[in-house]
């Protein structure tokens, strides 16, 4: 998917430019969980045209994992015994710590374990 990485630090002027897609942008009222600004699902392509003009923003390769496929995100990067110990345990710091550790670009959204959980996760070879 493409996703629109924001990088900018004018947040106010980044939300005005985004419009409603401002909202794919915030997990419970909060800052989603993660390293980078990239949004739960698509932004609408004008709203990130937007944004790229006003130098606030890239659009980037990504992928987007959702709950029903922790399993393919945990193969992807090589991380699936965090999975299965976070699965079996319901401790989800180390599954966490794991997508962290390997140094990409992510944010996610949800509950860690539940069924709203959506992980984003940039392309590294952008």
């Amino acid at each position: 998917m493409k996703a629109l990485r924001l990088t900018g630090n004018e947040m106010e002027k980044t939300w005005s430019l985004l419009g409603e897609d401002a909202a794919l942008y915030g997990d419970n009222g909060a800052d989603p969980d993660g390293n980078t600004w990239l949004p739960s699902d698509e932004v609408e392509p004008q709203a990130a045209a937007r944004v790229v003009q006003a130098d606030l923003g890239e659009v980037v390769q990504a992928s987007r994992f959702d709950a029903n496929n922790l399993h393919g995100l945990a193969r992807s990067l090589g991380i699936g015994a965090a999975l299965t110990k976070a699965e079996r345990t319901g401790d989800w710091d180390p599954f966490r710590t794991a997508v962290d550790g390997k140094g990409l670009e992510y944010a996610h959204y949800g509950a860690y374990g539940a069924g709203d959980e959506v992980w984003i996760i940039a392309d590294p070879r952008r």
